[in-house]
């Protein structure tokens, strides 16, 4: 019983760290976009975080990825936010790759 309980343990341990690493590596390697432009336009336009949610603007999952950087976006939001904004995708988001 003990080493089956051991043995579960080690996997699961194993599962997250691997996990971990290669959700860190997506992010930093298969999706080098910034939302710099996107942050401060917001805040020219007079965009509160309570003023995005009031008006849900986007999901709260997409705006805590373009806070953070943890992640990519999908065009959806991209759509939206350049609606709402009057601006082209090249005027919220830059693309930062490292050298090939």
């Amino acid at each position: 019983m003990r080493v089956h309980i051991c043995a579960y343990y080690t996997l699961y341990f194993v599962h997250n760290v691997c996990y971990t690493m290669l959700n860190k590596r997506k992010g930093e390697v298969l999706m080098p976009i910034k939302y710099d432009k996107l942050l401060a336009l917001l805040k020219e336009k007079g965009y509160t975080t309570y003023k995005i949610r009031k008006d849900n603007l986007i999901s709260q999952s997409a705006w805590q990825k373009i806070r953070t950087g943890s992640g990519d976006i999908d065009t959806r939001t991209i759509s939206r936010l350049c609606s709402v904004l009057n601006c082209q995708p090249g005027d919220i988001m830059e693309y930062v790759g490292g050298e090939d």
